[in-house]
């Protein structure tokens, strides 16, 4: 009888514990939290998983679509991904051209990382351990947030930058004035990178080196991992090969993946390096967002 009870006992205690263990892969979405109201009302969504244990990384998520279009909608998708593996995403809106020119995205994505940080511990997220992971536009705006530091005067201690960048095929160089006749047919690059600004080339060359991740890397920029498609032919692969020469240059960890025959968009046109691509994020993230003791990542 006593063992009859003891298996009894034994077996309902591994439901239990199974049960918290499905519990906490129960993924947990916020909808539309604002992170901005000046100079205009933002807000983000939070994907984490159900009851952590300890502090997780954070992953700031921002879309593309040529800085005019789409939203954080877009990347629902690819914060859930993340989440599932583990990380808090705050997959995050920004001005586009239309609304205001640059560096409104710019500095709307610096607010968003400052606002992660200021309440990363209400999400069980880590504030020391922030990546941001962008893709074409949002890519560009991604490496901005790893080579860039703002703090606001009221919270001096907050810093905009990130722990580490995934560039998905982003814009590196916004100076560039003419292109081969394959990018012209698909894309308008400059004219796209001049709507972006607000300006011609001409009327402020000064603006578009400013934009340009090529001509702000330091040594203070943080580790880097840069995703491309050799066939894309909207954003032009050798600005990425520029961009992580230049990291390496100024001493920064650089990596550059190359997906062979891949075009523009997540899919690379489902070229067949696609999953390894992905791989290779999903490892650069472990090595740099280094979760807290406990997190189960």
């Amino acid at each position: 009888m006593r063992c009859a009870i003891f298996s009894l006992t034994f077996v309902a205690a591994m439901t239990v514990a199974a049960f918290a263990a499905e519990q906490s892969q129960v993924l947990v979405t916020e909808w539309d939290v604002p992170f901005q109201e000046k100079p205009a009302k933002l807000a983000l969504d939070i994907h984490y998983l159900k009851n952590p244990r300890g502090l997780r990384p954070a992953l700031v998520i921002i879309h593309g679509g040529a800085w005019r279009n789409l939203d954080k909608d877009y990347l629902t998708w690819w914060a859930k991904d993340a989440a599932k593996r583990g990380y808090v995403v705050f997959n995050i809106n920004y001005r586009l051209a239309q609304e205001a020119k640059y560096p409104a995205a710019v500095e709307d994505c610096q607010a968003a990382i400052r606002w992660v940080r200021t309440h990363a511990r209400t999400y069980h997220a880590d504030p020391a351990s922030v990546g941001v992971w962008g893709e074409s536009a949002g890519g560009h705006l991604a490496s901005m947030m790893g080579l860039l530091d703002s703090r606001r005067p009221q919270r001096p201690g907050v810093s905009s930058r990130a722990t580490c960048v995934v560039n998905f095929y982003g814009v590196a160089d916004l100076t560039v004035t003419e292109l081969p006749q394959e990018f012209t047919k698909q894309f308008d690059f400059v004219p796209t990178c001049e709507n972006f600004i607000g300006k011609k080339h001409s009327e402020a060359p000064e603006l578009f080196v400013e934009a340009s991740p090529v001509h702000r890397v330091t040594k203070e920029a943080c580790p880097f991992l840069i995703v491309h498609g050799d066939a894309d032919f909207v954003v032009p692969y050798d600005q990425s090969v520029k961009l992580a020469e230049k990291l390496k240059e100024a001493g920064v960890e650089a990596a550059l993946h190359t997906v062979k025959g891949g075009g523009h968009g997540p899919s690379f046109g489902n070229a067949p390096g696609k999953d390894e691509a992905y791989e290779a994020v999903w490892k650069f993230l472990a090595e740099h967002l280094k979760p807290r003791a406990g997190t189960g990542l």
